[in-house]
């Protein structure tokens, strides 16, 4: 897509507009008809045989045809029904899967907190060489500070212990709290479900982000659904754009977006289902006001998607007049007037 190559290209803050947005959504969108020959269609129907034989649904018309069979018009007894073999190994697959029970395990790989291991190392091993010592001291003083903490025998158990059992307080408040997000998401049925999808599809999408109560969310995204540009690596990684087509009801869009009321009836006018209501909808003042809306229960498709894309942005580090270091944004690299140069530094950086 032009559009998407000429991204690289364009300005932060151009890209910052709703109408270039728009722009780009309606590009990627109208690539993707399902009901064309295209790469979109052409999935879609083969996932769609894809599931149904999964599931034991699948027609057996194509043998009746072999067969030269109209509908159920045969003069012999046959059983039509699909014998469900391919469940079978399906749920094989799944119990296996499922037997599973991952733990998240997290390890700190910044600057300082390899700082932190190593000077806790120096003093383990410290400990290790100046036991008697320690115990002495701790003797005279009649109380124990150093004998409690960790004393390895030789440099092995050292090792062993800085590598598989020593942990950060900041390692182990993060596996906590990733364990309660899993728990607050039902991660075993969404684990399965992302099974049962890269069985059917060889393909599981997830999204995360924070609902109405800033809580972070996991949900599955259906693969059908799913926009995307072709990529080679297994985990998506050198993907440029990837979108979800799903429908959201009014009252949903209401809690999640900023939006004023009467851009939300004009949404419900263009809604994809209305609750077989032939009466047409008429603008009131008193929607602005009430809970109850004759349109809250209407559906329309919403395209959410995210694009990727090098944004090279300019800011100033400088002090103010009180000593203070400033770091300025700015909207363009900066340049320095004829005969005078920049007070400050400039720092580029590639998003």
């Amino acid at each position: 897509m032009d559009e998407l190559l000429q991204m690289h290209m364009d300005k932060p803050s151009q890209k910052r507009k709703k109408d270039y947005g728009l722009k780009i959504a309606r590009g990627i969108f109208s690539s993707a008809d399902r009901n064309s020959d295209g790469f979109y269609g052409k999935r879609y129907r083969q996932w769609r045989a894809n599931r149904e034989f999964s599931y034991g649904t699948n027609s057996t018309k194509e043998f009746m045809d072999l067969m030269r069979i109209e509908g159920n018009q045969s003069y012999i007894n046959i059983d039509w029904t699909p014998i469900k073999i391919a469940p079978k190994f399906v749920e094989i697959l799944l119990g296996q899967f499922m037997s599973r029970r991952e733990e998240p395990s997290v390890k700190a790989i910044d600057d300082n907190s390899i700082d932190v291991k190593e000077i806790e190392r120096q003093e383990a091993k410290f400990r290790m060489a100046n036991k008697a010592e320690l115990e002495d001291l701790e003797a005279q003083i009649g109380d124990k500070i150093e004998t409690q903490k960790f004393i390895p025998e030789d440099d092995e158990e050292l090792a062993l212990y800085f590598d598989l059992e020593y942990r950060l307080p900041e390692e182990i408040l993060f596996e906590q709290k990733i364990k309660k997000i899993l728990s607050d998401n039902d991660s075993n049925v969404l684990k399965r479900q992302l099974i049962r999808d890269i069985i059917d599809c060889n393909l599981a999408v997830t999204k995360i982000f924070f609902d109405a109560n800033k809580n972070i969310r996991i949900t599955r995204c259906k693969p059908e659904n799913m926009i995307y540009n072709v990529f080679e690596s297994d985990n998506g990684k050198d993907i440029s754009y990837i979108g979800e087509v799903y429908p959201m009801k009014l009252a949903a869009i209401r809690r999640k977006y900023n939006l004023d009321e009467e851009t939300l009836f004009k949404i419900a006018q263009k809604s994809s289902r209305e609750l077989k209501r032939s009466e047409n909808l008429y603008w009131r003042d008193s929607y602005k006001y009430t809970e109850l809306r004759p349109y809250d229960d209407y559906s329309v498709l919403v395209f959410d998607f995210e694009i990727k894309s090098t944004d090279i942005e300019f800011s100033v580090k400088t002090e103010n007049q009180f000593g203070n270091l400033l770091v300025v944004q700015k909207q363009g690299k900066p340049v320095a007037a004829v005969g005078s140069q920049i007070n400050g530094e400039v720092i580029e950086s590639k998003e």
